[in-house]
């Protein structure tokens, strides 16, 4: 997880700062403070609304500060090949995360960021801010949702937004992770010391049936390549 905590000091007035960020689409979430919301209903993940509006990847990674360096150089490789085969990358990270710091500065780059709160990374322009949406349909997954700290709560809807889009329509096409053990979907085998906060994203991509490739595993490469060809063939999102 982020090292929330030291860029939390102004968080709630998250919502109200929306305002001050131009709108990136005609889906307007209703600017409601959740921050310190109890009763939050669960809405469930809908499928059958989903019509990608272009194709689009995210990357988790855990330990997010701590990856050798070589999975380091490989995501930047593979960022740069999946932006060129005309995807964007939904940015989720904070002001001192490396690896998306360093995505963000490749040239002709597709980049739409996605945060919790403005000052979680005040390097970005025009972000979307996690929306009640993104609340809802966490707290239907994630058991221990409620018991979070406020931040974390934040975090966790915007990762509900990340992969889904911000009206939960447009789901991302890629979830490209690396952890430990190589995980791409929750089994009684995995190891959740190894795959960490990834285990709420994987928790999603198998409910929305998003495809996830993880790093970690030798035929990583070769299974990119397929999807890209793929795509390419169909000249539309998976």
């Amino acid at each position: 997880m982020e090292d929330i905590f030291d860029t939390a000091s102004s968080a709630p007035d998250a919502f109200e700062s929306m305002t001050d960020t131009k709108p990136r689409s005609t889906f307007t979430p209703k600017k409601e403070n959740y921050w310190d919301k109890l009763d939050i209903e669960p809405v469930d993940i809908d499928v059958n609304k989903f019509k990608r509006k272009g194709k689009s990847f995210v990357i988790y990674v855990h330990p997010e500060n701590d990856m050798p360096e070589d999975v380091y150089k490989k995501f930047v490789m593979i960022a740069k090949v999946a932006m060129e085969n005309g995807y964007t990358f939904r940015h989720t990270g904070n002001k001192d995360n490396a690896l998306h710091n360093e995505i963000l500065k490749l040239e002709d780059k597709k980049v739409v960021s996605y945060l919790p709160w403005i000052k979680f990374n005040p390097n970005v322009s025009n972000p979307i801010l996690v929306n009640p949406l993104g609340y809802k349909i966490a707290i239907g997954i994630h058991k221990a949702f409620m018991r979070m700290p406020a931040a974390v709560r934040a975090i966790i809807g915007r990762d509900v937004n990340a992969l889904l889009g911000e009206d939960a329509t447009d789901p991302v096409d890629l979830v490209l992770t690396w952890s430990e053990g190589g995980a791409e979907a929750l089994s009684r085998d995995v190891d959740y010391k190894k795959i960490g906060n990834t285990a709420f994203i994987l928790q999603v991509s198998k409910k929305a049936g998003l495809h996830v490739l993880n790093l970690y595993n030798k035929d990583f490469i070769e299974r990119f390549k397929e999807v890209l060809s793929k795509s390419a063939k169909q000249d539309q999102p998976l």
